[in-house]
């Protein structure tokens, strides 16, 4: 779609070009073919036409700066977006493929009257070392992806205008809802970015109800986003 786009623009601009090169040209024969009287008093008028001109071509460069900006700043919130969803679908195939993380994963969507019904028909899971090893490696991993979510989609700037970021908060609160996950991420939040665990802490456990209607404030005031795990 922007590639269409800005190919539309490239014929336009050059159509304008190739017109105002026609008109110099056009009137750079007749001016010179005129007698000196109507060259002089055409004089006022061509300077006129010069400034007119100068302020056309200068509006035509600003509105293409802005379009390859506006361009730039689509594919680059597709490219988050492609990255977001590929987190999620790190952490949906490692639940599917090990069952010795169905206690954890019952936990983080028992909110959903789905897995609420297998809940009630799988009956009490019982912890065994290798589940609580591999629990503890899934939270870590959880964790970490969440992380990277949170950098990607400005989660700490959550407004009317970023309705994808609500879905994340919601989904986010929904998993700390987990008896499992905030028990893992007390002694293992300290390998997170300080602004990632404020936005944990305060966003997803203390205020950990459901967004129905977005608000107009920004949810929190981080000086840096994590780009990667803190050292």
């Amino acid at each position: 779609m922007a590639g269409h786009r800005n190919q539309s623009y490239s014929y336009i601009y050059k159509g304008i070009i190739l017109i105002a090169v026609i008109l110099v040209t056009a009137f750079t024969f007749v001016f010179w073919t005129m007698p000196p009287e109507a060259i002089m008093r055409i004089g006022s008028y061509i300077q006129v036409l010069t400034l007119t001109i100068f302020v056309i071509t200068g509006t035509l460069a600003v509105l293409s700066f802005k379009q390859q900006n506006e361009d730039r700043q689509r594919m680059s919130d597709l490219q988050y977006s492609n990255i977001s969803q590929g987190k999620i679908g790190d952490i949906d195939r490692l639940f599917m493929t090990n069952p010795l993380l169905d206690r954890l994963y019952f936990e983080m969507y028992q909110h959903d009257p789905h897995i609420q019904r297998i809940i009630r028909l799988r009956g009490p899971i019982k912890p065994t070392p290798d589940m609580l090893k591999h629990e503890h490696m899934a939270c870590n991993l959880i964790f970490q992806k969440m992380a990277d979510i949170y950098m990607c989609e400005h989660l700490d700037k959550i407004t009317s205008q970023n309705v994808d970021g609500i879905e994340w908060l919601n989904t986010f609160r929904a998993w700390m809802k987990s008896p499992l996950l905030r028990a893992h991420w007390a002694t293992l939040k300290y390998e997170e970015h300080p602004t990632f665990r404020e936005f944990v802490d305060t966003y997803l456990i203390e205020k950990n109800k459901f967004i129905h209607r977005p608000s107009s404030r920004p949810l929190s005031r981080p000086s840096a986003r994590p780009s990667s795990r803190s050292s």
